[in-house]
């Protein structure tokens, strides 16, 4: 039989409003789904990054202490499985 069993990770990441997201951010939210997974006994199957105008929560925006229209936000997906 087989494990069927998946997650899906999310990272969401906060930019300034306009600025473009670069190979840098991409590659650190890529690593810390990589890292996270190697941690935790998983592999990761897939890793996307997802429309950037989905909903964030208002509270985000405080945890940076900013207002969360004073930024785009980028979600960053991966699927993940049992090693």
């Amino acid at each position: 039989m087989t494990d069927a069993w998946s997650a899906t990770l999310t990272r969401t990441v906060a930019v300034l409003r306009g600025k473009p997201v670069d190979a840098e951010i991409r590659w650190c939210m890529a690593e810390s789904v990589w890292r996270y997974a190697e941690a935790n006994g998983l592999i990761v199957k897939s890793f996307r990054e997802v429309d950037p105008r989905r909903d964030v929560p208002a509270s985000a925006g405080k945890k940076l202490g900013a207002k969360s229209e004073d930024f785009d936000w980028h979600v960053f997906e991966a699927v993940v499985t049992r090693a």
